[in-house]
């Protein structure tokens, strides 16, 4: 069976080309011929700020080079994909395909992004094709009921919808006679093990570290990095951008997927705002801590976090960096990870399998 799925797996984004991996790996290691929609809209490029990106291009060119390497190598290496597509119109061609279409995993279905209001990934340039969602993200749970109608509208000839958020699925079942369910992350889809080959038997720092990923510059990172190297005597090592945001040790500007999940592997802590670090995080069983993005995308941390019972490790100011002091206990996170993968699987099988 031939499954195609449309993503966000082309931007330089450690957890968008993981969590592609994540899904396209696990089905074809179920035997199927699985493939993502190379679909790449011309926002992506451009981004929220193009004055800002080109200034910290050109003054950190070299390592920007270095960066964009590695991504393109894994992406090209790794996710198996067929010809480009730049709009929704080109891919209509697709709507000749016996095929099964899958919208999975990110954030394709939050407006707070451009992807969100792209109906390419509600798959409507498909009609009466057999389309189902998984591992996909709405990012918040604060939806408007004439949003929630219109997307409703729009996936309403899907077989069945599994959400990444708990919170989404009870918001967006009374809309749709579409099944919803909560379904596990991609990159949960493959055990530990599967990762190794990208991580390697070697650590990329030699000492003992915290690693800093994608936080945004605050007094309350600061003191937070501050504290954890103190306490358990570690390097920092900051990973994110070509702008110090917190005082380091070492200063990676250039890594690709492979050298993040190396750090994060490895490390001693992790102090992130990502969503991704966080649940590669919770598989690897490292310790961490959480400090929240930009609002609008807050959901996905919160909610997963509150389902493995660890909300304890978002920080949300000085007064809570304490909490850190008590190491987190794996053994009912990694019961309750367990229970949803298999269920997860079990679903996503009997779909696909449904429609066949």
């Amino acid at each position: 069976m031939n499954i195609k799925i449309i993503t966000i797996h082309c931007i330089h984004n450690f957890g968008s080309v993981f969590q592609s991996y994540g899904l396209v790996q696990y089905l074809r290691n179920q035997g199927f011929d699985a493939e993502l929609i190379d679909y790449r809209p011309a926002y992506y490029s451009k981004g929220r700020n193009v004055v800002k990106k080109m200034l910290g291009i050109g003054l950190n060119y070299f390592a920007y080079k270095r960066q964009h390497q590695r991504y393109e190598q894994f992406i090209n290496t790794y996710l198996p994909k067929g010809k480009i597509y730049r709009t929704i119109k080109e891919l209509r061609e697709l709507d000749t395909e016996n095929c099964i279409f899958i919208a999975g995993g990110d954030q394709i279905w939050n407006s707070f992004h451009p992807c969100g209001k792209d109906d390419a990934y509600k798959l409507t340039f498909v009609k009466d094709r057999k389309k189902i969602a998984y591992g996909t993200s709405m990012g918040r749970n604060s939806f408007a009921k004439e949003e929630l109608e219109n997307l409703s509208r729009k996936i309403a000839d899907f077989y069945s919808i599994g959400l990444r958020e708990q919170s989404t699925v009870t918001m967006l079942q009374p809309y749709t006679q579409v099944p919803v369910y909560h379904a596990a992350d991609p990159v949960l889809l493959l055990d530990k093990r599967d990762y190794m080959p990208f991580i390697g038997k070697k650590a990329i720092i030699k000492e003992p570290y915290l690693v800093m990923y994608l936080a945004d510059k605050s007094s309350l990172l600061s003191q937070t990095v501050e504290y954890i190297a103190k306490k358990m005597s570690l390097k920092v090592v900051h990973v994110c951008g070509f702008r110090k945001k917190c005082e380091c040790d070492y200063f990676l500007k250039d890594t690709g997927p492979k050298d993040l999940l190396n750090l994060i592997y490895y490390s001693d802590f992790i102090v992130s705002a990502s969503f991704h670090a966080t649940i590669f995080s919770v598989l690897f069983n490292k310790q961490f801590c959480t400090l929240l993005p930009e609002a609008g995308t807050n959901t996905r941390i919160e909610d997963a976090l509150s389902y493995f019972g660890l909300s304890d490790r978002i920080i949300h100011n000085e007064n809570e960096i304490v909490r850190l002091d008590k190491p987190i206990d794996f053994g009912n996170v990694n019961k309750l990870k367990d229970k949803l993968v298999e269920q997860s699987k079990e679903r996503l099988n009997a779909e696909i399998e449904k429609i066949r």
